[in-house]
């Protein structure tokens, strides 16, 4: 079946993830209710599954309830790191700060192909 790109697949997806049981989450996707084999055939594909579980790591990633002393302790490393007074503290500072933004706003970790910001100083940074 492959990786669900139809959109009422995604939103059972969703639903699934959210917490629905799939016949829940498939009729709020559209399916009617009589259509049970169609959407429990879509429920057992291991690329739907793969999906659900994706969501579900995205969700529990932006999930604020455990993030508070995480950033707060991150500006605290930033602060002791800009304390250092050295180029290395301060860029160890805006690492962490721009860490903990990303975090707070609930933007999922960069992905493998991106590309790192050593990577990206030496294509757009100052020329040497």
């Amino acid at each position: 079946m492959g990786v669900p790109n139809r959109p009422r697949i995604e939103r059972m997806a969703q639903g699934v993830a959210a917490g629905l049981n799939l016949r829940a989450a498939a009729i709020a996707a559209g399916w009617s209710g009589k259509s049970t084999k169609s959407f429990y055939k879509v429920g057992r594909d291991p690329a739907f599954r793969e999906r659900v579980a994706s969501l579900i790591r995205q969700r529990r990633w932006r999930d604020p309830e455990d993030l508070g002393p995480v950033i707060v302790m991150m500006v605290d490393c930033a602060e002791a790191a800009k304390q250092l007074g050295t180029g290395t503290g301060m860029a160890a500072a805006h690492r962490l700060l721009a860490e903990a933004a990303r975090r707070k706003r609930g933007l999922p970790p960069p992905s493998p192909g991106e590309a790192s910001e050593a990577d990206w100083r030496r294509a757009h940074g100052p020329r040497s």
